[in-house]
């Protein structure tokens, strides 16, 4: 590959990354946790940022009607 040196201004070539790195970096970035407190209400939501951009299309189709999920329970319900 070649890059574009913006000090020295001139390109240069860079070493090819490897797939097994570029799998164990996604990996690490597939979804995030988060959880929102209501400071009235003491309530908390859970939400989870999806990104991964396969999971997030295929979950876009199969829960296209979904209002709710609940995880909570011993069986999973939406």
């Amino acid at each position: 590959q070649i890059s574009w040196n913006k000090v020295k201004l001139k390109y240069k070539i860079i070493k090819s990354i490897e797939l097994n790195d570029i799998i164990d970096v996604l990996n690490e970035y597939i979804f995030i946790v988060r959880e929102y407190i209501n400071n009235k209400s003491k309530k908390s939501m859970t939400y989870i940022d999806v990104k991964s951009k396969i999971l997030h299309d295929i979950l876009r189709v199969l829960l296209q009607d979904v209002k709710e999920v609940n995880l909570m329970e011993d069986k999973s319900s939406m």
